[in-house]
């Protein structure tokens, strides 16, 4: 399997000590993005609250 590193997208030995990644200046680069709030996991809101929690629609 063809594996990419998720910064530049060259490709990846499963074995390297960096893996996922091709080099420690790319795994910096992607912790940097996470630190700065330029990428995320996307938040959605409930769209239905549990009745038991006593919370207001």
């Amino acid at each position: 399997m063809d594996m990419r590193c998720p910064s530049c997208e060259r490709r990846v030995d499963p074995k390297a000590e960096t893996f996922p990644f091709c080099c420690t200046r790319c795994r910096q680069v992607d912790l940097y993005r996470w630190l700065s709030g330029d990428m995320g996991l996307e938040h959605l809101d409930d769209p239905d609250p549990d009745p038991e929690s006593g919370a207001e629609p």
